[in-house]
């Protein structure tokens, strides 16, 4: 949570107040975790979940949330959002604001979205960069630090909001036969590190039959 002064300063340098975070962090299996603001507030609320299930509330209707979704709630605008009792969610979560906020956030960028694992998929480097953001916050709220964690923070949000563009620009570079089932069986692993992943799906996804796939075992002596 940043300091409200920081946050003031960000909304007045040009640098920052096209974009700016003010809350950010990671919340694993958030049992009991429950928020609702009857009063609105003044900053969009980013909410992306990796594990379980959650829910969010808006205009009076209720949604359900499971794996690899995200939204993004309104600025503005009363709201209210929870984990699952029996499968409580795993999320990243981030509050921001700034002049550019509304661009990610229009009637039809706020609506539940699926971000789903796949051949051409970059979750993992996703993650990578809302990391990145947290440890450049954690270093100190200079004005470098600040403005280097809007500019990251962009790219994330961008790389949401144009999800076919983002997938296609790292298609192309992709040296040959890295498309191969193995290469795509590693591939899929990488985009669900945390998770268990069974066979059946790997075979679901390389387009195998589970009955093709054999398990080799060092032979005991």
């Amino acid at each position: 949570m940043l300091p409200p002064a920081i946050v003031q300063r960000m909304k007045t340098d040009p640098a920052t107040s096209i974009l700016y975070i003010t809350d950010i962090g990671y919340y694993p299996k958030a049992y009991n975790h429950f928020r609702e603001r009857e009063t609105p507030i003044d900053q969009y609320v980013f909410i992306y979940c990796t594990e379980g299930r959650g829910w969010f509330s808006l205009d009076g209707q209720k949604h359900p949330v499971v794996p690899n979704q995200y939204f993004i709630l309104p600025a503005g605008l009363p709201h209210a959002y929870g984990a699952d009792e029996k499968e409580p969610w795993t999320i990243y979560w981030i509050h921001f604001g700034g002049t550019l906020a509304p661009l990610y956030c229009t009637h039809r960028t706020c609506r539940l979205t699926d971000i789903k694992p796949g051949m051409h998929s970059r979750i993992s480097y996703r993650t990578e960069l809302f990391e990145e953001i947290f440890r450049v916050l954690k270093m100190g709220y200079s004005l470098e630090n600040l403005s280097y964690a809007s500019s990251v923070f962009h790219h994330y949000l961008g790389s949401l909001r144009y999800l076919r563009e983002y997938r296609e620009a790292f298609s192309e570079h992709r040296p040959a036969g890295e498309e191969d089932p193995v290469n795509a069986a590693i591939h899929y692993m990488k985009e669900n590190l945390g998770k268990k992943l069974t066979l059946a799906e790997l075979a679901d996804y390389t387009g195998y039959s589970l009955s093709l796939i054999h398990i080799s075992e060092p032979t005991r002596r």
